[in-house]
């Protein structure tokens, strides 16, 4: 699956970010966010231009790629909620249609990478034990002039 990849990257880039960690924000994404790191499935205007079809254009190939994720072991399971991960209603989930479903946000679990963890780890203290550099002054464009 070609956008398994880049939808991967970005929930794993996005579960790391210790900022999304802090506010609990770490296992939720909206859909909006994740059609938008792909350049594989086809942007709104694209799928306009093109004669509609959003839900089968859009929307399955994200399913699909979620479900290639948790049968490739990076994730353990995925879900679509709505905000703070409230579970959808029985409206939301007897609809399942495009406009529905692209205002969800997804809650996914991944799998523990024990050597993902040990190389971010390294990252962040290679990034500790860098010299700071000096602090850049601004110039104004008046210097100089007398």
């Amino acid at each position: 699956n070609p956008c398994a990849y880049h939808i991967g990257r970005k929930l794993l880039l996005h579960h790391s970010n210790p900022n999304n960690q802090r506010r609990g924000t770490a296992n939720i994404i909206s859909i909006k966010a994740l059609l938008d790191c792909t350049k594989d499935i086809p942007s709104e205007e694209e799928v306009r231009d093109s004669g509609r079809q959003y839900y089968q254009r859009r929307i399955a190939p994200l399913i699909k790629s979620l479900n290639a994720l948790v049968d490739g072991q990076v994730l353990i399971k995925w879900e679509l909620c709505n905000g703070k991960m409230k579970p959808l209603s029985e409206s939301q989930q007897a609809k399942q249609d495009y406009d529905t479903v692209i205002d969800c946000y997804i809650h996914f679990e991944p799998t523990e990478n024990t050597e993902l963890q040990r190389y971010l780890e390294q990252m962040k203290k290679a990034k500790k034990d860098q010299p700071k550099t000096g602090t850049k002054q601004r110039r104004s464009g008046k210097q100089g002039k007398d």
